[in-house]
């Protein structure tokens, strides 16, 4: 038997769809839409600022661009969220697996798609991006991945542990 003493990695990461009200103009007006009016300098978590955040999402929706439906489904279906089908129990090699795994995937492509559709339609006159944030990429990656930075916007946090 071997046993492992080095470090072992236990990283996650988190998908999130967000609604903004507008597409940001500047980091100030993403802070604001994200933060509300407290201080620039003010300081959310791991001595990270909520300005540093900001910078962040900002430099990130200029990367990603406005979501797509596809984009939206994928970030939901491909991570664990609440109302995500259980999972069958028939084991791989028991008969029968492929066509319950086949019947699962369905049942989860279509939950998922359920719940983007129902996302767009209640955000219609907002902007939707998806961004994905990592524990394993640093502290300012894990805070995001870990704390509710969008907490005062329309959002659907997807897991991926």
């Amino acid at each position: 038997m071997k046993i492992r003493k080095g470090f072992v990695s236990n990283s996650s990461s988190s998908s999130f769809v967000v609604a903004f009200p507008s597409i940001p103009k500047s980091e100030e007006e993403l802070r604001i839409q994200m933060f509300g009016n407290d201080g620039e300098d003010m300081v959310w978590d791991n001595d990270i600022t909520i300005g540093r955040i900001s910078q962040e999402v900002f430099e990130n929706i200029g990367i990603s661009g406005k979501a797509t439906k596809k984009q939206i489904f994928e970030s939901i279906a491909y991570g664990w969220f609440p109302e995500r089908p259980e999972y069958p129990t028939i084991r791989y090699n028991e008969e029968g697996y492929k066509e319950e795994l086949e019947k699962y995937e369905k049942k989860l492509d279509k939950t998922a798609m359920k719940i983007a559709e129902k996302f767009i339609k209640n955000n219609k006159e907002s902007v939707i991006y998806v961004f994905s944030y990592s524990d394993n990429d640093g502290t300012l990656q894990s805070t995001m991945e870990h704390e509710y930075i969008f907490s005062n916007l329309p959002h659907i946090r997807t897991s991926y542990h």
